[in-house]
């Protein structure tokens, strides 16, 4: 296309027409979705990890990042090699649950046993004498693992939801560590293969022998890289980021969104419907006729509901250099995706968040 076109045709071009623009880029990806952004080396390190007997893989991006999309491409894949799979997501966990170590662990048997239609028999089981750890790995072993040809591999996403209740998620995840070693004592261990997912890193103190955040195959989902988004871009019909002008618009893109999957899908997606032009994309995010203003405020009142959270928040904003805060504090920002932490210190993810929580946060 000509350079003298006006930006939102150069970069629309034919994507407002094109049958790719596809809905809202809002959730997971489905598995047929030509807008799912591929890390290949990644995705096959989990494809043959899965296949080890007591595999652990352990899957860590902030919210929105794309996990889900991810660990269903390896629910797929264990699918195609005829194993049972299971899904938890503990953001479906009640708060009754949550604080009640034997209530986690009857939901996690029941939700695995209705999963795989099996008939849940847990009070056949569950001993109050001995304790929910004891009760739950016997009814793994027996009523699960030991009825089943095939392995069988369960998904744990959003784990980090139990990291807010100190008691419960030591057990908890000092069990799985348990099952995971398990399997070299065990053949019935063997059967079961573990992905978890987590939006930020562990805070909460376990033993190195104990922990299962230090054994298994780690994935860290990256950003997405220029040529990623240029990738995307015409996936999306676009096809205007190719020209000298276009070329820049996308490095200011890149610097505006970070390479946060979510914030650029969601620029492609309402570009390519010729919804908005680049020169608002670019310079209307603190307003309220913002692409991104659902997304910004859902954040903030997030900040809102947690008074520490949003202080130190306001400290990286206000300052021109990497903050250092309190641990458990700056790990919360992560998981939110907000900022990026450089050893113990923070800095704002991208010019999205500061200029927004600038004027937000940043008087007073």
């Amino acid at each position: 296309m000509r350079e003298g076109q006006n930006s939102r045709e150069t970069l629309t071009g034919e994507g407002s027409h094109s049958p790719m623009s596809g809905s809202v880029p809002d959730g997971p990806l489905p598995l047929e979705s030509p807008f799912y952004v591929k890390h290949p080396v990644l995705q096959e390190r989990a494809y043959e990890e899965v296949r080890k007997p007591g595999a652990l893989i352990r899957v860590r991006a902030p919210r929105r990042w794309g996990k889900t999309s991810l660990i269903n491409r390896i629910l797929a894949q264990a699918d195609a090699y005829g194993y049972h799979t299971a899904q938890l997501n503990f953001r479906e966990a009640n708060l009754s649950i949550m604080t009640d170590l034997d209530e986690l662990l009857r939901w996690f048997c029941a939700t695995i046993a209705q999963q795989l239609q099996l008939k849940p028999s847990i009070d056949q089981v569950w001993d109050q004498d001995v304790g929910g750890k004891v009760n739950c790995t016997t009814y793994l072993q027996t009523y699960v693992l030991s009825r089943i040809e095939q392995p069988l591999a369960v998904i744990l996403d959003d784990v980090h939801q139990i990291f807010e209740y100190l008691s419960v998620a030591q057990d908890f995840l000092t069990l799985i560590r348990f099952w995971h070693e398990e399997a070299n004592n065990l053949e019935v261990w063997g059967k079961l293969r573990l992905v978890i997912t987590h939006s930020t890193e562990v805070y909460i103190p376990l033993k190195l022998s104990q922990s299962p955040f230090n054994v298994g195959l780690p994935i860290q989902l990256p950003e997405f890289s220029l040529n990623h988004i240029q990738d995307l871009a015409m996936r999306y019909g676009i096809d205007g980021f190719t020209s000298m002008k276009g070329a820049e618009n996308l490095a200011k893109m890149r610097a505006l969104l970070g390479g946060h999957p979510y914030l650029l899908h969601l620029a492609l997606y309402r570009l390519s419907r010729q919804d908005v032009a680049i020169e608002q994309l670019l310079m209307d995010v603190p307003t309220l006729i913002s692409i991104y203003r659902s997304h910004l405020d859902n954040c903030l009142v997030m900040l809102k509901r947690r008074p520490k959270l949003e202080k130190a928040l306001k400290k990286v904003v206000i300052s021109n250099n990497p903050v250092r805060l309190e641990s458990i504090l700056a790990y919360r920002l992560e998981s939110m995706g907000i900022v990026v932490l450089r050893g113990d210190q923070a800095i704002l993810r991208c010019d999205l968040y500061r200029r927004y929580f600038r004027d937000r946060l940043g008087q007073g």
